[in-house]
């Protein structure tokens, strides 16, 4: 094979890779940066579906990855911190969240990369103050996505004069239909369509392909990107699976709109553009097609929004039958945002504990296995989210939860010496109190309030004191009771810091 185009194919993956290494750290400091408030946001301005799909925007555009905040948002349906349509308002803004990537490289500011890429080292590495720390990473990140693309448009430029290629895209590269599924299946395998919005540009701005070519592509990447969301959901619970069915269908139904009138939207996009749609500034008519495409997608959907999530709620309706309570989904793709992944954590151990409670109220084992194997799922979880990226606070909370799923599990364990004395009337009472403060903590694990914590310390203080210790009874009950309680104030001090 000719070593010219060796050469330019190693710049070409080379430019790829940096691109794509650029995007992954600006949008993990980005993410660390803003994500400690997505979830209060997110749940707190979605009431209103005008408010909600800004929302959904604005977060994509402060943590740069549309991926990110879908599966923080299928996360926290999965949750139920959002409904169906708090849901889909976020999703409908988030694809114009995701223009701004876009936008920053058409302003070709490949002189600043080396700049950026200096400072944000500087301040990554020598830096004390951990929002300095992920501020340089984001800058970093930036440098090296200019860089990235500079080295693709590189690599594509020579291409021209190659007649094979240069044949291939005179055939093909204005055939939008084959352009579109381009899109969606690079960026399904990708999973990032910022990288093939990047590419497209890098290939425009060679002259490799015109206007309408690179403009499907893009449109084909908003199809595309929907997979994220759709293989986070698969083992989530049905509100998420049709958080992700929208996202899908909501991309998939503005792609279709588009194309119908993709010569008028087109000739729209050059009309609004300053300067003709010459690979030396395709950039900027490729962005602002793809601004424009999710403005337009984002009020037109507004406007049949309860529509379009009844139309969801149709092809996938409620689940007929309602499984019991067993082992909870913590899937891998949890973390890809840490936030939802301790999240999903703390919900299974909620989830453990009322197992626990349930086991107590029916004097049984029954769900012991089920328990078991919980805490042997959250702690191996727990040891996979520790090994991401995480921020301080974040790290904090793993080997707490660790201490919660442990504690659970000897509440379990103790619960087993209950069922011989299940039938002495003297116990009746004191189980029944004990039975309300598993009650009470699985409530603050739900919803920690500091003064609902100190009041159960308190009187679980004073119930061991004052009636636990006075029961008088044969074996190791009272001592099995004594610590279940201790365990319960444990777990009941730990809901405050997850």
């Amino acid at each position: 094979m000719d070593n010219s185009l060796l050469n330019l194919g190693g710049f070409l993956i080379g430019g790829l890779a940096i691109f794509l290494l650029g995007m992954n750290f600006t949008s993990d400091g980005l993410q660390k940066l803003a994500g400690a408030s997505m979830k209060n946001v997110m749940t707190r301005l979605t009431h209103n579906r005008v408010i909600g799909a800004i929302t959904g925007a604005g977060m994509t555009a402060v943590v740069q990855s549309s991926s990110f905040v879908s599966v923080m948002v299928v996360g926290f349906a999965s949750a139920r911190l959002l409904n169906l349509s708090q849901a889909a308002s976020l999703i409908v803004g988030i694809n114009v969240g995701a223009t701004i990537t876009a936008q920053i490289i058409a302003f070709q500011v490949a002189v600043l990369s080396m700049p950026l890429i200096a400072l944000g080292v500087c301040l990554y590495l020598f830096a004390k103050k951990e929002g300095w720390h992920f501020s340089g990473q984001v800058l970093f990140g930036l440098g090296m996505l200019f860089l990235g693309l500079e080295y693709m448009k590189d690599a594509f430029a020579p291409l021209k004069d190659n007649p094979a290629f240069y044949e291939f895209f005179i055939t093909y590269g204005d055939n939008i239909f084959l352009a579109l599924i381009v899109g969606i299946i690079t960026t399904m395998i990708i999973q990032a369509s910022s990288a093939i919005i990047g590419i497209s540009i890098a290939l425009a701005a060679s002259g490799m392909i015109g206007f309408a070519g690179a403009v499907a592509i893009v449109l084909g990447s908003n199809i595309g990107t929907t997979l994220t969301a759709q293989i986070a959901a698969l083992k989530m619970n049905r509100t998420a699976k049709r958080a992700a069915l929208f996202h899908t269908v909501f991309n998939v139904t503005g792609v279709v709109w588009i194309m119908l009138f993709f010569g008028v939207f087109l000739r729209f996009v050059d009309a609004v553009t300053p300067n003709e749609a010459d690979p030396e500034h395709i950039a900027r008519h490729i962005a602002n097609a793809h601004t424009i495409f999710n403005v337009l997608n984002m009020v037109v959907f507004l406007l049949v929004l309860p529509y379009l999530v009844r139309l969801v709620e149709i092809i996938l309706p409620k689940a007929k039958y309602h499984k019991g309570k067993g082992l909870y989904p913590l899937h891998t793709a949890y973390l890809l945002a840490p936030d939802i992944a301790i999240m999903q954590v703390k919900l299974a151990c909620i989830e453990m504990l009322e197992l626990s409670r349930d086991n107590f109220q029916k004097y049984s084992q029954k769900n012991e296995d089920i328990i078991n194997e919980n805490r042997k799922n959250i702690s191996e979880y727990l040891g996979k989210i520790s090994r991401t990226d995480l921020t301080e606070k974040q790290s904090q909370k793993v080997p707490v939860l660790l201490h919660i799923v442990n504690d659970i599990e000897a509440i379990a364990d103790e619960i087993k010496d209950i069922p011989g004395v299940s039938l002495n009337n003297r116990l009746s009472p004191i189980l029944d109190e004990i039975d309300g403060f598993l009650k009470d903590i699985v409530g603050l694990l739900k919803n920690p309030v500091r003064n609902k914590v100190i009041k159960l310390e308190k009187s679980l203080i004073e119930f061991r004191l004052k009636k636990l210790d006075k029961v008088k009874y044969q074996g190791d009950v009272v001592h099995s009771l004594h610590d279940l309680t201790r365990r319960v104030a444990n777990i009941a001090v730990s809901s405050r810091e997850v």
